[in-house]
């Protein structure tokens, strides 16, 4: 036989005419095969898509959808993994297809931690019948529970939005069509339109498919269920093979008002098919696995930013993507997550420098995600002993988010993570915060952008601008607001709120610290935990809050330490008060000299041209911010929870401190809030109000001394007096910042006659402790040689020092017990007895906010006094000329507040009782409760007949009532909302 390559050899041919005859036959064969293989192709580029089954075949389906919400101020991420199986049950001679299909394995989790499936889940069949175009019949359930009427609508739009519909025409590559569907109440189905592409024909998973793009939306609804993306069926049956879709506000329960979620959702058809025979055996039962990409190949074009966590960052369009990668020695560490405000929005509730959350978590590993874990630290044991293992069964950890691991680096060992909405979402709770800017907020996802990150070795720094929105006008919880009238926060519009919080993250310190137990008697904040090591009756371990302090020579009786407390004064501090801010931190410094510590704390100034910001943690920070009205100072410290090593800390001080004092207080004060039923001691301890009402009390004194000043009367310069005030305010928030409580029995040190000469005030303290809330000194107005404010540490600020930062060699906080119940036992003495917030302004009338002195009826009594001369003074003095009347109003409502909270005080003496915090054995122990002697009750009882019950109380001249004018300048919005003017 010849070859064809003798085809067009001339030998081969016996002439010429049977040559050109074997040649001609030769290309009209080529040209017909050709011709052929042309319209085979032909064919090819139109598809005729329909659903095609044969009965009782059976396929098997991998469904895995990957969701993420935030509701309730918490993220919410969900991964769901489904197997089904799918039996055809029947197919019509019009071809409609009855189809039957069950779940028979559903895993769900949730945050990182898994949960059981829904019992039905795996009980309940669903029967389709569909139309060969796909179009859905009826839907009926079998099995298990019915579905209620709620439940049937949910999954009857879950179906319409699922289900693939095709053209009633042949189509080919790069044809499109649209189905429209039109709402069914009945069934549950809403107005939505469904678009197709098809993109390509081609092998998928070993058989002939067709690739389309497919798009759904509703449409009419507020949160409109969106389908984006790529969906592989096959030819020859119409099934889906591979299903690729972004999903938009995808409902997890029946209801408008029901959580929505946004995600992935990937299918792929793992065996048989609807037809049967070839196809089904072609299918291979698994995909063939992707080659992995290198952590280099992902981050290609990325910002690299090595620190803490190398970081790769991409700014495309406005929207950052942010990889964190992590190395394998760095998962299972404890880290702390510093969430603090560095813009706030002009009140006290939302203050710049506001501290929002500090999250201890660790990276942990599971399968192919990296989980962020919160452990459960209110429950330990000591690892080395069995019930540890008792205690970890017993209390779960909690898991904020979930990270799949995206590339790793087998050489670096590390492993890289999605981290771009960690720093955009609510993790911190955000939201909840907002709150108090009136109404509920949520994060604008759109104008949330990361502004800065500065990434350290020992820290990671992240600045993120975040805009919230709220649905309405209006603000402060009212129903409606007034055009040009103050609502709520004092927003642009009550509709914007912009917030630039700063995140910082670290490893929590390996540094010795040895954590040091608390003891009652003195007053220090602690961090507490139930220990089950030992089988005690009280099983509460308490560490007190303090700083890491060691001295650089131990030996040495006077050593600066290795590390001391740096404070930075803000550079928005007005220059005039400067000194007496630097003043205020620096006091307790002689507390630290008393126990061996020289220049413990040093204060630098903040430049006006650094690079920092004061809300950056790595900076211990006193900041000055603004407020409408406000006139606050508050002490903000952050602590290990697990030791109680303080790691950083910042004071915020308001700047209507200063003009409150100097008698232009701006608030309207009840005179009757003075009796209000809740006790004041139920506040959080941890909350300070000492600033806001100080002001009020240096606004008292201010008005004191221009009323009843005498050539018998402390003088002193208004500017002087300002920063004597500023000195106490900022001493008091430093104590906090070291740790201590505050301590509102300290005011009973000095008898009254005691406080009208500065030689007993300047060697022990206005009061025993700058922790009590002291009032201005009223009987400096009895006395030329007196103060109205102290002028450094009370007695007990040394012990309470002592007590928290006295150097030990001892190696575990036991073995300091013998140390520090010898320095406890001495509570008795003068001037260290310490009690609390739990118990100010209850039972006991000697632990009182804001008294003085060691006779509290005498200084009541003299406020007493004191308002009923200076009332009838103001119709002369209260108004300048050209000032509106309502200044005398102002006046007199706030020493009528000030006469109230006397009588308040007053009255408590009657049936009251001593409270003493001294343990059994104390040199000069008294009973912890002991009754006031009926002396002292019979004198309150006098007092209050006197000046509240006699007729001639109150009997204040005709012409000061006449001249008690409104405000010009009322509150329109709170008068229109209450139905009265406050």
């Amino acid at each position: 036989m010849h070859v064809c390559h003798n085809l067009y050899c001339d030998s081969c041919c016996s002439n010429t005419r049977r040559c050109e005859m074997k040649r001609t036959l030769l290309l009209v064969t080529l040209a017909l095969f050709w011709l052929a293989a042309a319209l085979a192709v032909m064919a090819q580029d139109k598809v005729t898509l329909q659903y095609k089954a044969q009965k009782g075949q059976k396929m098997t389906y991998r469904l895995e959808a990957e969701l993420s919400s935030e509701f309730g101020g918490q993220k919410i991420n969900v991964l769901i993994k489904q197997t089904s199986v799918d039996e055809i049950l029947d197919v019509s001679a019009s071809g409609d297809i009855t189809r039957q299909s069950v779940d028979e394995e559903v895993e769900l989790t949730v945050n990182g931690q898994k949960m059981p499936a829904p019992e039905q889940a795996t009980k309940r069949r669903t029967i389709t019948v569909t139309k060969p175009d796909g179009t859905l019949v009826s839907v009926r359930w079998e099995g298990g529970d019915e579905p209620t009427e709620a439940e049937r609508k949910a999954q009857m739009r879950l179906m319409q939005a699922t289900q693939i519909v095709f053209s009633s025409n042949p189509v080919g590559v790069g044809d499109k069509w649209t189905r429209e569907y039109k709402e069914d109440a009945e069934k549950g189905t809403p107005n939505a339109v469904a678009e197709y592409e098809l993109l390509a024909l081609e092998k998928t998973k070993g058989v002939d498919t067709a690739k389309l793009r497919y798009t759904y939306r509703e449409t009419g609804r507020e949160k409109p269920l969106t389908l984006q993306g790529e969906v592989w069926v096959e030819v020859a049956s119409g099934d889906i093979v591979v299903l690729n879709l972004q999903a938009e506000n995808f409902p997890f329960a029946p209801g408008e008002q029901a959580p929505t979620f946004s995600g992935t959702l990937r299918a792929e058809r793992t065996g048989g098919s609807p037809v049967g025979g070839a196809a089904a055996a072609a299918q291979p039962a698994e995909a063939p696995k992707k080659k992995e990409k290198t952590i280099e190949e992902v981050v290609k074009d990325f910002e690299k930013i090595e620190g803490l966590f190398t970081l790769y960052r991409k700014k495309e369009a406005g929207k950052d993507t942010l990889y964190l990668e992590i190395r394998e020695d760095q998962l299972d560490k404890l880290l702390l997550l510093q969430v603090t405000q560095s813009t706030g929005t002009g009140g006290y509730a939302l203050a710049a420098g506001n501290p929002i959350d500090d999250i201890l978590f660790k990276f942990v590993r599971r399968d192919e995600q990296i989980l962020m874990v919160v452990p459960n630290i209110r429950f330990r044991a000591d690892e080395r002993q069995p019930i540890a293992r008792a205690v970890r069964r017993s209390f779960a950890d909690a898991y904020l988010e979930a990270f799949r691991i995206e590339a790793r680096s087998e050489e670096r060992r590390s492993l890289l993570i999605n981290v771009s909405d960690l720093f955009r979402s609510d993790i911190a709770q955000i939201t909840r915060l907002a709150q108090a800017a009136g109404g509920a907020y949520s994060i604008d996802r759109e104008k949330t952008v990361i502004s800065a990150i500065k990434n350290f070795p020992n820290n990671l720094v992240v600045q993120t601008a975040y805009h919230l929105t709220r649905a309405g006008g209006g603000g402060g919880g009212s129903p409606f607001s007034v055009p040009g009238m103050p609502s709520g926060a004092p927003l642009a519009d009550p509709r914007s709120l912009p917030l630039n919080i700063t995140y910082n993250l670290f490893f929590l310190p390996e540094n010795g610290y040895r954590p040091r137990l608390a003891d009652p008697r003195v007053g220090y904040f602690v961090t507490e935990f139930q220990d089950f090591t030992k089988d005690e009756e009280d099983q509460t371990r308490r560490y007190i809050l303090r700083w890491h302090l060691e001295k650089a020579d131990p030996d040495a009786p006077m050593s600066p330490p290795k590390e001391p407390i740096v404070f930075w004064l803000d550079n928005a501090i007005p220059t005039e008060y400067r000194d007496a801010v630097r003043e205020g931190i620096l006091w307790w410094n002689k507390a630290f000299e008393r126990i061996g510590f020289q220049d413990a704390i040093v204060v630098k100034q903040m430049p006006d041209d650094a690079d920092w910001d004061h809300a950056d943690m790595r900076y211990n920070v006193i900041r000055w911010v603004t407020s409408p009205s406000s006139g606050y100072a508050v002490a903000l410290f952050r602590a290990n929870p697990l030791t109680g090593q303080i790691l950083n800390a910042s004071i915020t001080v308001d700047a209507n401190m200063t003009r409150f004092a100097r008698a232009e207080f701006q608030r309207m004060i009840n005179p009757l809030s003075a009796f209000d039923q809740e006790p004041r001691h139920h506040h959080h301890p941890f909350l300070c109000d000492m600033a806001e009402e100080a002001a009020y009390h240096a606004w008292f004194g201010m008005t004191a001394m221009r009323l009843l000043r005498s050539p018998q009367s402390t003088r002193v310069s208004e500017a002087e007096y300002v920063k004597q005030y500023i000195r106490e305010v900022v001493a008091h928030e430093m104590g906090h910042i070291l740790g201590l409580r505050h301590n509102f029995v300290a005011s009973t040190l000095h008898a009254p006659k005691d406080l009208t000469t500065a030689e007993p005030i300047s060697q022990l303290g206005m009061t025993a402790s700058v922790m009590e809330y002291t009032p201005v000194n009223i009987f400096a107005l009895r006395s030329p040689r007196s103060l109205y404010w102290t002028p450094g540490l009370g007695v007990y600020d040394y012990w309470a020092i002592e007590y928290g930062y006295k150097p030990s060699k001892a190696k575990t906080p036991e073995a300091e017990l013998p140390l520090l119940r010898a320095i406890a036992r001495r509570g008795t003495e003068r001037g260290l007895e310490y009690m609390g917030d739990e118990f100010a302004d209850s039972v006991d009338p000697y632990i009182t906010r804001f008294d003085l002195g060691k006779d509290p009826l005498e200084y009541w009594a003299t406020i007493f006094r004191d308002v009923n001369r200076m009332i009838p003074q103001l119709p002369s003095k209260a108004v300048k000329p050209g000032e509106n009347y309502y200044e005398l109003t102002r006046a007199f409502n706030g020493l009528m507040s000030m006469y109230a909270r006397a009588a308040s005080n007053v009255s408590r003496f009657v049936g009251g009782v001593r409270l003493r915090p001294n343990h059994k054995g104390d040199p000069n122990e008294r009973p912890p409760v002991e009754p006031l002697s009926a002396t002292e009750q019979r004198r309150a009882l006098r007092l209050l007949t006197e000046y509240v019950f006699s007729p001639r109380a109150f009997n204040f001249p005709k012409e000061v009532y006449l001249r008690l004018a409104p405000d010009p300048y009322p509150d329109y919005a709170s008068f229109l909302t209450a139905g009265r003017p406050r």
